[in-house]
Formats: C-alpha cells, structure tokens, sequence
C-alpha cells in the first residue's frame, strides 16, 4: 500500500550528534519509530507503533497515527516540530 502522508509534515531532533528527519507520511514514522525504539521503549512507543503499523494496512487512521507518533516523541523528550510549511 502507498503511504500515507500526514496533514502537516513533521521535523523531528533526535540523535547524537543531532540529526534532523523530515516526516511526512506514516511509513517514514514506522520507521523512525523503529530505528530508535532501543533508546526510547515505553508504552506510548508501542502504541505509536502499532497504531501507525495499523495505518499502513487500513485499520487506523493517518491522523491517529500522526497523533500516537508525536506523543511517543514527546514522551521520550525528543524535539519535533509539527509548524513546518512545504511548498
């Protein structure tokens, strides 16, 4: 299934040295979910996952997901940014 893109993409601030991520649909926060689960496993992490891993088939929806994911983020004290505007 194509991915699905969120409402307003997001920039997110994690890593060390510090890396930025653009995310705008729901497989690129699959996978940043996945990618650092390691550091930041914690029940809104979870539920981000499954709720996004819920999107890509069809069982949830995009925003539910957008929203599960900038919780799990916040959650784990990792800077996002939900403001950016694309043209």
């Amino acid at each position: 299934m194509d991915s699905q893109q969120f409402r307003t993409p997001m920039v997110v601030c994690a890593g060390s040295p510090r890396r930025f991520s653009l995310v705008s649909t729901v497989a690129e926060a699959t996978d940043f979910l996945i990618d650092h689960r390691a550091k930041n496993d914690c029940a809104q992490w979870t539920d981000a996952m499954n709720q996004c891993a819920g999107a890509e088939i069809g069982t949830n929806s995009v925003a539910s997901a957008g929203s599960a994911f900038v919780l799990a983020l916040r959650a784990a004290g990792i800077q996002i940014d939900t403001t950016v505007l694309l043209y």
